[in-house]
């Protein structure tokens, strides 16, 4: 059976390469912890999930983002509250993929229509400035 090619939106690229980078990041994490902790049932300390928790959260919903090539209202939520918070939370634990994803967040604003851009509640992630 064929496939079909399409050309990706520069903001499906985007998304792409964000899932691209937590996929691999959650699945490794979470492999390391149960061949390492889970032989049996036993407690897993929080600090050990919470990086693959933060980094689910953030891209939980990209299969339906990535469908649209332009951007819409559903952007506009996915920045305004899981792009903010996962940036406000900051690097839990050493989370490998804090700064390429901060960065792939910055360009997903850079990239939005001004008349979208408008309705942003905050002005986006500050590329290597410390933040807490």
């Amino acid at each position: 059976m064929a496939t079909q090619q399409y050309e990706l939106s520069p903001k499906q690229a985007l998304y792409l390469e964000m899932l691209d980078c937590a996929a691999p990041f959650i699945r490794n994490g979470l492999s390391n912890l149960k061949s390492t902790r889970m032989t049996r049932l036993t407690f897993i300390p929080r600090k050990e999930v919470e990086p693959y928790y933060e980094v689910s959260e953030l891209v939980h919903s990209m299969t339906m983002l990535i469908q649209n090539p332009e951007f819409d209202q559903a952007d506009l939520w996915f920045l305004n509250h899981h792009a903010r918070k996962f940036y406000e939370k900051g690097d839990v634990e050493g989370n490998m993929p804090y700064t390429r994803l901060i960065g792939l967040i910055h360009s997903l604003i850079s990239l939005m229509p001004k008349n979208l851009r408008y309705h942003l509640e905050w002005d986006g992630p500050l590329i290597g400035a410390e933040h807490s």
